[in-house]
Parts: C-alpha cells; sequence; structure tokens
C-alpha cells in the first residue's frame, strides 16, 4: 500500500508526501502586480506528527533545501526543508516532542538579509 498526503500551502504551493518523501508542487498562475506574498513563506505539518528536532533558530539564514524542523509519522522521519533560501522569521509555538496536527505552522520563511540592509 502507497500511503499520499496532500498538503495545500498558500499562493498556489503544495506538498504531495508519498512514502515519507516530500514533493513541492507549484501550480501554474499568473503574475499580478510586484512584490512578494509573505504566506507563500509559511512551512506547516504535512499531516500529525511528532516534533524530534528543530535545526534552526530565529533569525538564522537558511539555503534552499536546508532541513528546517524533523518530524516523525507512521515510524517514518519527515524533514521539513527550506523551499529558498532566506532568513527564519519565527519558528512555530511547539517543543521537541509535542504532537502537531496537520497544517500546523512549522517556520515562517523570509527574504535573506531583509532587517541588515543599511
Amino acid at each position: 500500500m502507497i500511503e499520499a498526503v496532500v498538503v495545500k500551502l498558500a499562493a498556489g504551493r503544495y506538498e504531495v508526501w508519498v512514502d515519507g518523501e516530500r514533493h513541492p508542487v507549484e501550480a501554474e498562475r499568473r503574475k499580478q502586480g510586484g512584490g512578494s506574498n509573505e504566506s507563500e513563506d509559511v512551512l506547516v505539518a504535512p499531516m500529525p506528527a511528532k516534533v524530534v528536532r528543530i535545526a534552526v533558530a530565529q533569525g538564522d539564514t537558511v539555503e534552499d533545501g536546508q532541513t528546517l524542523v524533523v518530524l516523525e509519522s507512521m515510524k517514518m522521519e519527515l524533514g521539513v526543508t527550506a523551499p529558498r533560501s532566506g532568513r527564519i522569521k519565527s519558528i512555530g509555538a511547539f517543543e521537541i516532542g509535542a504532537i502537531v496536527p496537520a497544517g500546523t505552522v512549522l517556520v515562517e520563511l523570509e527574504p535573506a538579509g531583509s532587517e541588515e540592509r543599511a
């Protein structure tokens, strides 16, 4: 049996989890205006899971694909990774060992250097 979970993120972005492996998917859409949508940078738990490790702290600079949080579900570890380079704006209100429901905000990203410009 193959287990698949689809998590709708913001602005036409999805995560498809197949047997514990994450596959980011972005729906085609037309660009409307400039700027960035802050909600595109919210990473959520794809399924109910136990928080095993928090690999970053608020303010850390991260690279595309870097593991941010490790979850455990159905005896499998799931690494939640950065969809792009940036800086950790905030980490959700949970601790290691906590059970988080699907959709729980784990990490919020913002562009790297957003507060460092002089």
